[in-house]
């Protein structure tokens, strides 16, 4: 007994089908991490085949670290998702990839104001809390229901603003 419920899910070998996914869903499990790389910040569609940015050890790792943090648009949901295991990190004879996720760690640290760290279920929790804001017909007044204070992009003013749990704001 670990003290949590078990809620998320890594497919062996990424190896993921319509039957797994129900059986999974079945069990309580929300989330399911696959392994083909999308090199792309978007949010899952489908949380149950959730596929990663990239793998800690392409060659593309590091240039997508910098496009992530060039391109994060204010208040959108971007999610940069790296995957892999540190038993791979001695696969790669060309690199040493204990010295490279370092590198990824320094480079991705220090934007507490930007970018947000997390595990998978608070990303899973964050985003089933998002999707039940509530917008007034015009958009200009939005409520949140949920236990979670949230943000969202006001992209005229440049800015994220701040739903907080169980209250409504006027734009």
């Amino acid at each position: 007994f670990f003290g949590k419920i078990i809620r998320g899910h890594a497919y062996a070998y990424g190896d993921v089908d319509e039957k797994s996914k129900e059986i999974l869903s079945n069990a309580g499990i929300v989330y399911g991490r696959g392994v083909k790389s999308t090199h792309n910040f978007g949010i899952p569609k489908d949380f149950l085949e959730w596929q990663p940015t990239c793998h800690h050890d392409e060659e593309c790792f590091m240039g997508l670290i910098d496009k992530f943090l060039e391109d994060n648009p204010i208040g959108s949901p971007y999610l940069f998702y790296v995957w892999g295991h540190t038993f791979e990190f001695g696969y790669n004879k060309e690199r040493n990839n204990w010295e490279y996720c370092e590198e990824f760690c320094k480079k991705i640290s220090g934007h507490e104001d930007s970018v947000w760290y997390a595990t998978n279920i608070e990303i899973y929790d964050y985003i089933h809390a998002y999707k039940q804001l509530q917008f007034s017909m015009d958009g200009k007044i939005i409520h949140n229901p949920t236990s979670t204070d949230l943000w969202i992009g006001e992209h005229y003013k440049d800015e994220a603003i701040k739903i907080p749990k169980g209250e409504m704001v006027k734009l």
